[in-house]
């Protein structure tokens, strides 16, 4: 009777042990769930640089010469990402709040599928315009998560870190353009464009 209760004991200890391990392998996996850019947390930025002239021709002014130095800095491997998160939450949005070295704060939202455990759409890492701004800069981005409901509640949220390296500026060859727009003369945006779309010697 008592070799009853002993191995009775034995497998009511076994079951509890059984039971602690499950819990700690799935409370784990959950809380470490991985977070982060699908395109990776590492990053390499490069700039490219070069020097253009521009001959404007103009009936009313004549012949200028406007000289302007072109400026491309490119992320690799890309400039845009999908946002990811494989804890299986259920959310409307998803909220990127970035914070950089120097302490300036930059933050975007896109909507969340959560079937497939990730934004809805790319988020913009590098590209800066008047009306785009970058979410990451040179060196370690400190970025919040927010998953968001429907009401905008924050239903799950932590943090993550994105790193960016700086490489060696790249001078490229200097170009020549004709510009029969006064506007041209002034704003060496499209020819800039034009000389990194070339294929002369920098990339």
């Amino acid at each position: 009777m008592s070799m009853s209760k002993t191995n009775f004991k034995g497998d009511i200890m076994s079951f509890l042990k059984m039971s602690l391990i499950f819990y700690v392998t799935i409370h784990t996996a959950f809380s470490y769930a991985e977070v982060g850019f699908v395109s990776g947390n590492t990053y390499n930025s490069q700039a490219y640089i070069s020097n253009i002239v521009v001959f404007c021709q103009n009936p009313r002014d004549g012949r200028r010469v406007k000289y302007h130095t072109c400026r491309q800095d490119k992320l690799t491997p890309i400039p845009k990402s999908f946002f990811k998160n494989d804890s299986g939450i259920i959310a409307k949005k998803v909220r990127l709040i970035s914070t950089f070295e120097n302490g300036q704060v930059r933050h975007q939202s896109k909507k969340w599928n959560s079937k497939k455990g990730m934004s809805k759409k790319k988020f913009n890492l590098w590209k800066a315009s008047f009306f785009k701004r970058p979410l990451i800069s040179h060196g370690e981005n400190n970025i919040h998560y927010q998953m968001l409901s429907k009401s905008k509640e924050v239903v799950e949220d932590g943090y993550f870190s994105v790193f960016v390296t700086k490489k060696k500026e790249i001078l490229c060859p200097s170009r020549t353009f004709n510009a029969y727009n006064t506007n041209d003369c002034f704003y060496s945006d499209r020819f800039c464009q034009q000389a990194f779309r070339s294929d002369f010697g920098c990339r």
